[in-house]
């Protein structure tokens, strides 16, 4: 086993971290996470889940005193501006390393402790406007389809006038994609 080794860029600081395993991202899960082995001064320390996601899938996923009381407030705030919000979480681990891969994922990524959200700003390029007021101008449908909150597709819709503030938005999502048939 050789973890991928982190640190601190063009500082003082001592502390790294061994990547140890690490669980993909995935759409439906709405998260990725890792395992790491943290070394201070060249000293082994602590096993450490971070994981990374949606803000509702990892505050669901997190013991609910270690999120903040505004948490919901908060969220939309950042959303109605147009950011893209993701929350980060850990869990310290008192199982030895080898371990780590025989236990599922889903019992892995419990019991997170919130750490806070990151912010993303993507502005829109200077064309964008333009080229969606052309198309519709040719009679030629624009739609968005986004993995985006809602509140943050909204707020890019807005700004690109692909949709104006008085018009109906619809969120559409599939719960359960599996048919229901007769047995044959």
């Amino acid at each position: 086993l050789v973890p991928a080794l982190v640190r601190a860029p063009n500082t003082d600081c001592k502390f790294e971290a061994g990547i140890l395993h690490q669980y993909p991202f995935s759409s439906e899960l709405q998260r990725m996470s890792v395992v790491v082995k943290c070394l201070r001064d060249g000293e082994p320390g602590d096993l450490v889940l971070y994981s990374k996601g949606s803000p509702e899938m990892i505050a669901s996923l997190s013991v609910a005193e270690s999120l903040p009381g505004n948490f919901t407030e908060t969220l939309t705030l950042y959303t109605k501006m147009g950011l893209r919000v993701l929350a980060i979480a850990y869990k310290e681990l008192t199982m030895p390393w080898h371990k780590v891969s025989r236990i599922p994922r889903h019992e892995m990524e419990s019991d997170l402790r919130f750490l806070g959200l990151i912010l993303m700003q993507n502005t829109l390029k200077p064309v964008t406007t333009s080229v969606i007021r052309e198309l519709s101008t040719a009679d030629i449908r624009v739609v968005m389809i986004t993995g985006d909150n809602l509140l943050t597709a909204v707020n890019v819709a807005m700004e690109c006038q692909l949709i104006n503030p008085k018009q109906q938005v619809f969120d559409i999502s599939i719960k359960d994609t599996t048919l229901n048939t007769p047995n044959c």
